[in-house]
């Protein structure tokens, strides 16, 4: 850790990964006393965000997040980092330790960084203070005053070696659906607040002789003793939990996934039982939420190749198995190509290509959908610099990418210089959810963005709550309407009159009108004949590798139509 200490500027600079893989909780702070940035052990602590804020957060209030650290304690670190920030000295030993009255103790230390910046750490260290007060404070989740899952392990345990032949416990895991869109929406004080809410709702539904558990983040945990009452209390937990929640004077909805397992037929340990519930957990979610799912022995194999697939995607693209294809759109006015998607393909060396509809979820939820989104950027502008002038290549860009402003401009300049692609020929295609999760960051950014002469796309317009205001505030170029109205204009009219309105509002807004899934010549003349400008699809073509590119322009597409 000193080695870390005595080079601050490196990291800052350098070694950043250093600094988010401490083995302490660490942070950053101005001169004010205000964080400014958070590791992974602090952010699990603190619940903190892991980046600047605005504003920037007080770090006494920071410090007021963890429940272990009574409030004379708080404040003596505050006078210390306070002391240490205004003297500047730097000292290379430890610059102070607190006891706790649990026997632990922390150890404070507190180093300048420079440019108005100090880093300070707090490492815990266990000491001799009353067994049962350790034992106390390490099965207890601080936030919500429940148990955490070293809690819910020892209490499974115990229930699982009672001799009675009769008792057989469950345990029911479940986790909170939407809880990051309403954590971005109220702030990480309106999600604790939303998590507290949550605990209460559920001490309603359970006895009191059920143990009740936070696991992590938005997981949490139900033991019931009598295993047989879970079947029961899984559909009152969904219920209950996705009635509407006032947090913060703003109305939250959300749901829960549930997952339940029962011993013994569902296992005989408590790590067992708790990983078979997290598998059902795992398939109420993919049933699309709101749901619970009892644990079935094929749910493990699934559950395996999904954690295969996690591990194997996350060294697919050091490994080079991530390429581009391109699906190309056609003008209806001219016959010819304007322009391609770009769409990435994962050939995986013993299950061949893994479909993106797959494999796209997963980097979601593995946190690997922000490098595999700055890979794609810079890739298609890389590739697409050869196309003919004035060809656009159109990359997707997922919700989480937004998160982070400053970094995805970065991307997007970093991606356009160093390819020598035209600014005017990239254009970004934004899903309904990208842009009305934070609408308001979500409208600056894309200003930003369209300033530069990046071209926005709205995707699969029509299919969500996106609505004319939205159309109208955000600057988007292109409208894409959503196959699904294309694939039902044969047989339902309403598909009809809705691929006029969007092509009327958006060809009377000057935007390009696309729609996508084009499958037959039919299909081409109907939305040619409601008022689209372009269309993309199979009947066009099916995605490409970029060696083909040439071949595709050279096809004459004015013969196709004319069949």
């Amino acid at each position: 850790m000193n080695a870390v200490l005595d080079a601050p500027h490196e990291v800052v600079s350098v070694a950043d990964t250093a600094f988010e893989r401490m083995p302490f909780a660490a942070v950053i702070l101005d001169g004010a006393l205000r964080l400014r940035r958070a590791n992974g052990k602090a952010r699990a602590r603190f619940r903190t965000p892991p980046s600047d804020e605005d504003p920037a957060p007080p770090f006494d209030a920071v410090l007021a997040r963890s429940g272990r650290i009574p409030i004379d304690v708080r404040l003596r670190i505050l006078s210390c980092c306070g002391a240490e920030i205004r003297e500047g000295n730097g000292r290379g030993e430890h610059d102070a330790v607190f006891p706790l009255a649990s026997g632990h103790t922390i150890a404070l230390f507190t180093r300048p960084l420079g440019g108005d910046r100090w880093m300070v750490v707090l490492e815990d260290r266990r000491g001799r203070g009353d067994p049962d007060a350790i034992a106390a404070e390490d099965h207890r989740d601080s936030l919500t005053d429940i148990g955490n899952r070293r809690h819910i392990e020892a209490k499974l345990t115990e229930a699982l070696n009672e001799p009675d032949p009769d008792s057989q416990p469950a345990i029911l895991t479940f986790d909170i659906d939407r809880f990051r869109s309403v954590n971005d929406r109220l702030g990480w004080k309106g999600g604790d607040a939303l998590l507290r809410a949550v605990v209460g709702r559920v001490r309603q539904a359970t006895r009191e002789s059920d143990q009740i558990a936070r696991l992590d983040g938005d997981t949490f945990a139900v033991l019931q003793y009598n295993g047989h009452a879970a079947d029961t209390l899984a559909p009152r937990l969904v219920d209950l939990l996705g009635r509407p929640y006032l947090i913060r004077g703003e109305v939250a909805t959300v749901g829960i996934s549930v997952g339940v397992a029962r011993a013994p037929a569902d296992g005989e340990s408590a790590a067992a039982l708790l990983q078979h519930a997290e598998y059902a957990r795992h398939e109420a979610k993919e049933a699309g939420g709101q749901t619970w799912r009892h644990y079935g022995h094929s749910m493990a194999d699934r559950a395996r190749l999904r954690q295969e697939l996690e591990a194997d995607l996350r060294k697919a693209l050091a490994l080079g198995q991530v390429s581009l294809a391109y699906q190309p759109r056609m003008n209806l006015r001219t016959r010819m190509v304007t322009g391609f998607e770009a769409l990435a393909r994962w050939s995986h060396p013993r299950r061949g290509m893994v479909p993106p509809d797959v494999f796209i979820p997963i980097a979601e939820d593995i946190g690997m959908i922000g490098p595999l989104g700055d890979w794609v950027l810079h890739a298609a502008c890389r590739e697409a610099e050869s196309w003919p002038d004035p060809l656009v290549v159109s990359v997707n860009v997922s919700a989480r990418q937004l998160d982070d402003e400053q970094h995805f401009i970065s991307q997007v300049t970093s991606a356009l210089r160093e390819s020598g692609l035209p600014t005017r020929r990239l254009e970004l295609e934004l899903t309904e959810a990208a842009v009305t999760r934070r609408p308001e960051e979500a409208r600056v950014l894309l200003r930003d963005l369209h300033e530069l002469g990046v071209r926005i796309a709205m995707d699969n317009f029509g299919a969500g709550r996106a609505s004319l205001r939205d159309v109208r505030t955000f600057p988007f170029d292109t409208l894409k309407i959503d196959q699904s109205f294309i694939r039902s204009l044969d047989s339902n009219n309403d598909s009809g009159a809705v691929v006029r309105a969007i092509a009327a509002l958006g060809t009377g807004l000057g935007m390009t009108v696309i729609a996508e899934g084009v499958e037959t010549l039919s299909q081409a003349r109907m939305v040619e004949a409601d008022g689209c400008t372009d269309v993309q699809g199979y009947l066009v073509s099916k995605p490409v590798p970029v060696e083909d590119i040439p071949a595709l322009l050279e096809r004459d597409f004015s013969a196709m139509l004319r069949r």
